[in-house]
């Protein structure tokens, strides 16, 4: 892996990965959709990388670039959060562009292609799953790893499908479930939440970058790696301590907040062959992850 292309490097999960390849001397391109202005951390994290502005809708495109790739990571997709998860149309573009995407990196000699899926398509198999607004995205993620997958056979290239299991931390811009706990907290507030019951592992940002490098050099082609932090737990015992790591005077409502909660097994999330296959080791805690998130909004005045 020297020449790698990463659709979707400007965003939380793409930034940090261009972060970690840059930082091992790779030659990366950053390919996405405009030019708008980003923010400080994130447009610290991608220096020192190209980058394209080509919609994926005209992913042929990059065959005028004259770049050479070997490796792509793609992370660009429309729709994951409030209103758009259930976006139907949306959601089929997300597997349009990600098919066209591999097909036009392998015409330009790409022999690796890495995608972000997501552990909400182990939830497929739960009739509860049907019911929530996040349906179509799982089920547009499922299918887009299904449809790639058959693409790379016939394309003669390498293929990996990680699954994300809930990533968090400091760069992260939208209102998902930790920044607004964390938000929320830190005004003193107290927040209603689900009983907490089901099984769930939260992977600060920095692991998961590393965990996506250490996949693009040492992966095996076909795997898909669960991307976490191997300590699964039930998620009440994950957050009932984070008003303590803050110092907040708020408190989480344990049941308060109605949930069709669907309940994975510990097993689900077992990190074991991405640690056996490229060496992966989680370092940041959820404790530090949770005040380094906190700082960097204190730092930056987001709330």
């Amino acid at each position: 892996m020297e020449n790698v292309l990463v659709s979707g490097g400007c965003g939380f999960i793409g930034s940090a990965v261009v972060e970690q390849l840059l930082k091992n001397n790779k030659n990366v391109i950053i390919l996405r959709k405009s030019d708008k202005p980003l923010s400080r951390i994130r447009e610290n994290k991608i220096d020192g990388a190209r980058r394209i502005s080509i919609d994926l809708a005209n992913s042929e495109e990059l065959l005028l670039s004259g770049i050479q790739i070997d490796t792509c990571y793609h992370f660009a997709w429309d729709g994951i959060s409030g209103e758009a998860l259930s976006d139907i149309d949306r959601q089929y573009r997300n597997i349009r562009y990600c098919y066209n995407l591999q097909k036009t990196v392998a015409r330009m000699g790409c022999k690796r292609f890495i995608g972000a899926g997501s552990i909400g398509q182990l939830e497929l198999k739960h009739e509860k799953c049907l019911a929530g607004r996040e349906r179509y995205y799982k089920c547009a993620k499922d299918a887009c790893e299904d449809f790639c997958r058959t693409n790379a056979d016939e394309l003669g290239i390498d293929f990996i499908w990680p699954l994300i299991t809930n990533s968090y931390g400091v760069g992260e811009e939208s209102n998902r479930f930790v920044n607004y706990m964390i938000k929320e907290l830190l005004r003193e507030n107290d927040l209603p939440v689900s009983e907490g019951k089901q099984f769930y592992d939260f992977v600060y940002i920095d692991d998961v970058a590393k965990a996506f490098y250490l996949i693009g050099e040492y992966g095996h082609t076909g795997k898909r790696y669960i991307v976490g932090s191997g300590e699964a737990k039930r998620h009440r015992e994950w957050i009932e301590p984070v008003p303590g790591y803050l110092q907040s005077e708020g408190r989480l409502q344990f049941g308060k907040y109605a949930s069709a909660d669907i309940f994975l097994e510990k097993k689900d999330f077992d990190i074991l062959e991405l640690v056996q296959d490229t060496g992966y080791q989680p370092k940041v805690s959820f404790e530090e992850g949770i005040k380094k998130t906190a700082e960097y909004m204190i730092e930056n005045g987001i709330s």
